[in-house]
């Protein structure tokens, strides 16, 4: 998603899909995103009206966290492997 002051949330376009992640993103203590002190991931343009935006930069689903508790429960007693391959 784009934020633009003119033309409000707007999707990317589908032609512009997907959205590649920089890999130099600096992660800082705190939680935040680290994509969102990413100046070139951050700032872009608008694909409506071609004005200063900004990409969203929460890309974690909030299931994300207990999906990763989850699958250390899954089994129990086998260090390092939350599930089997059989």
């Amino acid at each position: 998603m784009v934020y633009c002051e003119k033309c409000g949330i707007r999707p990317v376009p589908e032609k512009d899909l997907p959205v590649l992640l920089p890999e130099d993103a600096e992660f800082r203590p705190g939680g935040d995103s680290p994509l969102s002190y990413h100046e070139g991931f951050l700032n872009t343009t608008c694909p409506d009206c071609g004005g200063k935006a900004r990409r969203e930069t929460d890309t974690m689903d909030t299931f994300m966290c207990s999906s990763c508790i989850f699958s250390g429960t899954v089994r129990p007693g086998t260090p390092g492997r939350p599930t089997s391959r059989s």
